[in-house]
């Protein structure tokens, strides 16, 4: 670890937002050599002591100029569909690279439409003329001036094909009565999402992932060719309706686990990414089945997906001409719950998992007025289980007319 990366992780602690000071515990485990011991004491204070060198922007270093003609080309085309396009000095270009080159390229645009000079807009000026930067602008002004699309995360190929979707009455999943998922709808709207925002190049090592098999899949009838088998979007379709439908952490990973006990030919990626075959008798295998359900709810649902859902979301009520709508499967994957009673209070300020305890004592600590809202009986204050009490304390005080004796 460099001394700019340690600096990075330990300035993470004690946000002043949140507290006023941190800690850090910088750990070395018993060892029978003394002497390793003794070097990574001395490691963990040359890393305290070092000064952060000065770094340089990935624009200026890692992106090169043969890169910054090919985004250049590719907006005076009127598009922000990007071409792959590795560096001079590479053969083949990283999944990194291009998500680099593709980001700098739509807040180029964006600042020569809105005339900022800023460090982006001045590092392509070996490679830009006025008149391109005055041809652009025209072609580009009316999508970039939209704060809707103010989001360098999304081309504008992809606002467009949503917003055309939309139109021809895309929405999302219907739920039945008791809120239940229906898996098959749920992946054939992200089979849906993934054509939309082409995942299989924007994402393509999660989302859009083809498995190496994909020519044995269906046929697709339209095309008839064979339909690409997304493997890993059909796993995390599993999780997020598990997700979605209220389930704990520990429910989800032991039926991850049990899936991969009764098909152990579908494997387990190691940290060095190869894929072997899951042995049930293995504690480290178990322990990556965990990891990996944990970094899926992180990584992906609760960041990918819910950003893909809340631009869904926000387009669909743009076309509508509305604040609001039901069933808005945003609203589901932030607060991990399609249960409407639940979602209220979740945004009272509540946990997710406080939310579950008060859900599963709903008789003994809720009351639901006559116009829907809920509220809390104060012996919730007194209910037994320490989080809870937390977290009720902390209400108390801040919303006080939440309770009621």
């Amino acid at each position: 670890m460099t001394a700019v990366d340690f600096k990075n992780l330990i300035g993470r602690v004690g946000r002043i937002n949140y507290n006023l000071y941190g800690h850090v515990h910088l750990i070395t485990q018993s060892d029978a050599s003394a002497k390793r011991v003794s070097d990574k004491a001395q490691k963990y204070e040359e890393l305290l002591k070092s000064p952060a060198e000065v770094q340089q922007l990935s624009l200026v270093s890692e992106l090169a100029l043969n890169q910054k003609q090919s985004i250049v080309a590719t907006l005076l085309q009127g598009k922000t569909d990007f071409p792959e396009c590795p560096p001079l000095k590479e053969k083949t270009q990283t999944h990194d690279n291009y998500n680099l080159m593709r980001k700098f390229g739509l807040i180029l645009v964006r600042d020569i439409v809105k005339n900022r000079g800023s460090l982006v807009r001045r590092a392509f000026d070996e490679c830009l003329t006025p008149e391109q930067e005055a041809q652009i602008k025209i072609l580009f002004e009316k999508t970039a001036s939209d704060p809707d699309n103010d989001d360098i995360n999304l081309s504008y190929d992809q606002t467009e094909r949503l917003a055309a979707a939309i139109a021809n009455g895309l929405r999302y999943p219907t739920l039945d009565a008791t809120g239940y998922i229906d898996h098959e709808d749920l992946y054939s709207f992200l089979i849906k999402l993934c054509g939309i925002f082409n995942w299989e190049k924007y994402e393509r090592d999660t989302l859009g992932h083809i498995g190496k098999n994909w020519y044995l899949g269906k046929i697709n009838l339209r095309t008839g060719k064979p339909q690409p088998q997304y493997g890993r979007l059909s796993w995390y379709s599993v999780i997020l309706s598990q997700w979605l439908q209220g389930h704990k952490l520990g429910v989800i990973t032991q039926q991850a686990i049990r899936h991969k006990e009764r098909f152990p030919e579908s494997g387990i990626e190691l940290p060095s990414r190869q894929v072997v075959r899951y042995e049930e008798t293995s504690l480290y295998h178990k322990n990556l089945v965990i990891s990996g359900v944990l970094s899926i709810i992180d990584k992906i649902i609760l960041f990918s997906i819910a950003n893909y859902f809340l631009r869904f979301s926000n387009e669909y009520k743009k076309f509508h001409k509305v604040d609001s709508f039901d069933n808005d499967w945003y609203e589901y994957v932030e607060y991990g719950t399609t249960n409407p009673e639940s979602i209220q209070i979740q945004r009272y300020g509540f946990s997710r998992e406080v939310t579950d305890f008060i859900k599963t004592h709903k008789q003994k600590y809720v009351i639901i007025q006559s116009n829907g809202e809920i509220r809390l009986r104060r012996c919730l204050e007194t209910c037994g289980d320490i989080n809870v009490q937390d977290e009720v304390k902390d209400m108390l005080n801040n919303s006080p007319e939440l309770f009621v004796d």
